[in-house]
């Protein structure tokens, strides 16, 4: 059995614990969330207004989280380095809290867990490795690779298809353009866009701090930069666009390619 630790229980923390439930070799043992309320972390788990109710409810009993494999040690620190996550028997600590200074701090949890899978696409220089299972994972070196990344969505739907058709037909240049849902840190309402990685910064896209619930906003994508770092081969063979579009889920991209070979 493989104990797995998430730091930040937001969106995606909580549907890594539900797909952790369907193997019978994952059990998460622990979770790290700035939300002080126990009872909402399990609320906000047990009832997902985009992917529905679990089947397995979470149950809070004396300040502690009953899953379906048993207790779940509940924390609530806003740094990833002051969980006691080796007392807590954590193989796998999964860091999707999406904040740049836990990514930094995580090197100092080397000996206390046997790996750190951070949940976005961080620069080189961060991680030991950048992976997206079905184009890359081979590359992995168990021994060697303590922080991985999985980058992210955009890179995770678009990299096999770009290693296909650069197999078959070897990429010379392309074009992606992306629509993508909104995310936690957009407005309802226009306003100043404040960066959710670095609490207290404000980004310069103006357009970005427009309404997310009714606006399509333009904007620079790192679809490309995080496909460069699974394929490295099309570095600077891209340029792409993405779109913020008003839906919660689902995405959409379209790739101009131009090859060497000939397709038909």
């Amino acid at each position: 059995m493989i104990k797995i630790g998430i730091n930040g229980y937001g969106r995606i923390g909580r549907v890594i614990h539900r797909i952790c439930d369907l193997y019978e070799n994952l059990n998460v043992v622990a979770i790290n969330d700035i939300n002080p309320d126990i009872n909402n972390i399990a609320y906000l788990a047990n009832y997902d207004s985009t992917y529905g109710p679990r089947e397995q409810k979470l149950i809070v009993k004396d300040n502690v989280i009953e899953g379906q494999k048993g207790r779940i040690n509940v924390s609530i620190e806003s740094a990833i380095e002051n969980v006691a996550w080796d007392e807590l028997e954590v193989d796998i600590l999964i860091d999707s809290s999406g904040i740049t200074s836990n990514l930094e701090s995580s090197r100092s949890l080397e000996g206390k867990v046997k790996s750190v899978i951070v949940t976005n696409s961080p620069d080189e220089k961060f991680v030991d490795r950048t992976v997206v299972f079905g184009v890359n994972h081979q590359t992995i070196k168990k021994e060697k690779d303590f922080l991985i990344s999985s980058s992210i969505c955009d890179a995770v739907a678009f990299s096999p298809i770009a290693k296909l058709f650069d197999e078959k037909f070897i990429i010379k240049e392309g074009f992606l353009t992306t629509l993508h849902p909104w995310l936690g840190y957009q407005n309802l309402l226009d306003g100043p866009s404040k960066s959710y990685g670095q609490p207290g910064k404000i980004y310069d896209n103006y357009a970005l701090g427009r309404s997310s619930v009714m606006t399509l906003i333009p904007k620079y994508t790192s679809a490309i930069t995080a496909t460069y770092k699974i394929l490295p081969q099309l570095k600077d063979k891209f340029l792409a666009v993405s779109y913020r579009i008003p839906t919660s889920i689902v995405s959409s991209g379209d790739a101009t390619l131009k090859v060497e070979k000939n397709i038909s």
